[in-house]
């Protein structure tokens, strides 16, 4: 999301992606976080930034109603940040994944 954190630094780098699209779209991310609901908590989260890898923890994973914009908001420390759409094909509510760096 413009604005936010990059992967090594302090803040909150906050992703979102499609859950799903229409089915006749042939379009190649249309369904990227599909999947991340079935994310929890202990789960690891890998990132490739700059030629870099970066591994997160799973900290926090919920759902929520799509006015909680706080999520957004930037930190002091470095975190990742997931956004979703859920239920799949819907905007009812939003899923998110919150997850911190670790040493693998």
């Amino acid at each position: 999301y413009p604005g936010t954190a990059t992967p090594g630094h302090d803040g909150n780098m906050f992703l979102t992606g499609h859950s799903s699209f229409y089915l006749w779209d042939e379009g190649r991310f249309k369904d990227v976080f599909a999947l991340l609901p079935d994310m929890q908590v202990g789960d690891r989260i890998y990132v490739y930034f700059d030629q870099k890898r970066y591994v997160y923890e799973v900290t926090e994973a919920k759902e929520v109603t799509p006015d909680k914009v706080e999520f957004l908001k930037q930190t002091d420390h470095e975190q990742l940040t997931l956004m979703t759409c859920t239920p799949i094909g819907t905007t009812l509510k939003r899923f998110i994944v919150i997850a911190t760096p670790i040493e693998e």
